[in-house]
């Protein structure tokens, strides 16, 4: 077959031959794309997981739920986030609460007895010489309250103690020998007229006791003087009312101890002695730095004008290390007492409240209840013992810088209130 016919051929059958040529051509050609297509799919591929896995890794975040002390890695997704907010809105309200609860046990009931003075005076030079007088007697009303509080008394006295023996000598002498006073009694009549009058008068005595929850004197709590040629400044006035709070968180302690009991069943037979310090000053006074007491020491205290940041401790002053700070102001109440001896544990424990007071120094020694009762004090059949402690109570400032006047918030370190204008307030 020569080349024309080939051609001839060709051309009859051109689409054979076209068909024929691509055929086997793929045969050839197809893997060589295919390779370099499936090459081609391959990294893209690979590309698209790279982003993937980036993508996941960048949106998983270090997670916490609120209280946790542990993270984890966490897709963050819409639901869980809002579920974070309201975890964290929880436990916001709680934490809220909480200060509250410690707020209001700190504050208690205290409130000033004059809103017209304090914290800040309607006119300030008007209220200065005319409210003193008023404020004082509020004040000592609130003493009185004290008393109250604690069932308080005294013994009686060697007027009334005299004249009660005297009528009970003079029947005594009329039933039991038949004659009249200034009549000549035998040594035998003396002796057993003497054993009478001693019943009685312990009698007498223990009558008075069993009227009473502890023996305390309003003079022993040393409320303020007042002299309407010495006007006080507002600063001392706030002292009075600061004091009187004081006495009233010491006296519901005292209350709390001794229950409904008279006082010779009563833990707390009697308060002899009382000293508040360290009140309306940036400066806490050491605990063992007391007036009285056999480890008493006449600690000056150190002097400074600043006050030192929330949370200072200072265990040189204490125990607990506590000191006046921007947060809270410590006042050190000395107790002086004769408590039951078996009974030491539940006074130290009545005077320990959460955030509100604690004890910090203790001395006790042998107290002599014969001594007491030549005084006219029945302290009981018990034992008794001398008990002087120092009591650390905590004042928060977040209500007590409400309620105190410029005067006072200077004294201690905290800033002036500012006025309408937004200036401080001027102190006068």
């Amino acid at each position: 077959m020569n080349g024309r016919v080939i051609m001839q051929w060709i051309k009859a059958n051109l689409v054979i031959v076209i068909c024929a040529v691509v055929i086997l051509g793929s045969l050839t050609v197809a893997p060589i794309i295919a390779g370099g297509m499936n090459e081609e799919l391959a990294d893209e591929a690979k590309s698209r997981l790279r982003k993937l896995d980036d993508l996941e890794r960048s949106s998983k975040s270090a997670f916490a739920w609120p209280g946790a002390s542990e993270s984890t890695q966490l897709l963050l997704t819409e639901p869980i986030v809002e579920a974070y907010k309201m975890a964290a809105a929880e436990r916001t309200d709680q934490s809220e609460g909480v200060i509250t609860i410690v707020q209001s046990s700190n504050r208690g009931g205290a409130d000033v007895v004059m809103p017209q003075l304090f914290p800040t005076p309607q006119n300030l030079e008007r209220d200065l010489q005319v409210l003193p007088p008023e404020l004082h007697k509020r004040i000592m009303a609130g003493y009185d309250r004290i008393l109250a509080t604690v069932h308080a008394g005294t013994a009686p006295t060697n007027e009334e103690l005299s004249a009660e023996l005297n009528t009970k000598r003079t029947d005594f002498i009329d039933r039991q020998f038949r004659k009249t006073v200034g009549e000549r009694l035998s040594k035998e009549e003396e002796e057993s007229l003497k054993d009478f009058l001693i019943g009685q008068r312990r009698a007498i005595c223990r009558d008075r006791a069993n009227e009473i929850g502890l023996y305390l004197s309003k003079e022993t709590l040393s409320p303020p003087d007042y002299s309407n040629t010495q006007k006080p400044t507002l600063d001392e006035m706030f002292a009075w009312q600061w004091r009187l709070w004081v006495l009233d968180r010491v006296a519901k302690s005292i209350e709390s101890i001794n229950g409904s009991n008279s006082e010779p069943m009563a833990p707390i037979h009697s308060l002899n002695r009382l000293d508040v310090r360290g009140l309306l000053s940036t400066q806490t006074p050491a605990a063992g730095d007391r007036s009285f007491g056999d480890g008493s020491r006449s600690g000056s205290g150190e002097s400074g004008n600043g006050v030192p940041g929330a949370g200072t401790r200072d265990y040189s002053k204490s125990i607990t290390g506590r000191v006046t700070n921007d947060a809270f102001d410590v006042v050190l109440v000395d107790l002086d007492m004769i408590v039951a001896t078996d009974r030491i544990d539940e006074v130290l424990a009545g005077f320990t409240v959460p955030v509100v007071m604690s004890v910090l120094d203790v001395e006790v020694a042998q107290a002599d209840a014969f001594a007491a009762l030549k005084v006219g004090e029945y302290l009981g059949e018990g034992a008794v013992s001398r008990l002087v402690v120092t009591v650390e109570t905590l004042w928060l400032r977040d209500w007590s810088g409400e309620l105190m006047p410029n005067e006072a918030r200077t004294k201690i370190g905290m800033a002036a209130r500012p006025s309408a204008e937004g200036a401080p307030e001027e102190s006068y």
